[in-house]
């Protein structure tokens, strides 16, 4: 049923947001030409160092007798890659990337303003008399994120492969910056 479901999923983001499912399916065939046993490795924006590695293992089942212990699992490590969970994980992991990189931005512009900040993943929160300047800092600096020239070229560049980043849309990621519930 999970397989189903999923398959359901992301025929509905194809239509809900094309241009999100192109990217995902770009960052996809691009972790596919990765060989065998090569990580991929890229810096965020903010210099964060990402290794996206999900290495090819077995697991073993040993036989013991210790403190009622019959049988344990050792899971040994072996050269290569799993491509396929290289590639299903691929966009997620690119995603959460940029999600530190604007926290981490967020985190130090408002430590420059001497003002507390809480955060969980992508979730701020400050003190109530500062939430307002905290909002103008978390639209500011994700403006400023997005801004960037190119990040999937720079994405691409970084991990060594080959091709076109998807085109960019016609969202102006200025009106972020009026945009009532962007982050509440």
């Amino acid at each position: 049923y999970c397989m189903y479901i999923a398959k359901k999923l992301f025929a509905g983001i194809a239509v809900a947001v094309p241009a999100a499912a192109a990217a995902m399916q770009w960052l996809k065939d691009i972790s596919r030409q990765m060989p065998n046993g090569k990580r991929m490795t890229w810096h965020t924006p903010t210099g964060f160092w990402v290794q996206h590695d999900y290495q090819e293992f077995k697991d073993v089942r040993v036989k013991l007798n210790s403190c009622g212990v019959t049988h344990i699992w050792v899971r040994d490590w072996t050269e290569g890659t799993r491509a396929h969970s290289m590639a299903n994980a691929i966009s997620p992991n690119f995603v959460h990337a940029l999600d530190a990189s604007h926290l981490t931005m967020v985190a130090n512009t408002m430590a420059r303003e001497q003002l507390d900040v809480v955060a969980i993943h992508d979730s701020f929160g400050t003190h109530p008399c500062d939430v307002d300047r905290m909002q103008e800092i978390i639209r500011k600096e994700f403006v400023s994120l997005y801004l960037r020239p190119n990040l999937l070229a720079e994405f691409l560049w970084e991990v060594g492969a080959v091709g076109e980043p998807p085109q960019r849309g016609d969202l102006n990621i200025r009106d972020v910056m009026d945009s009532e519930f962007m982050f509440s």
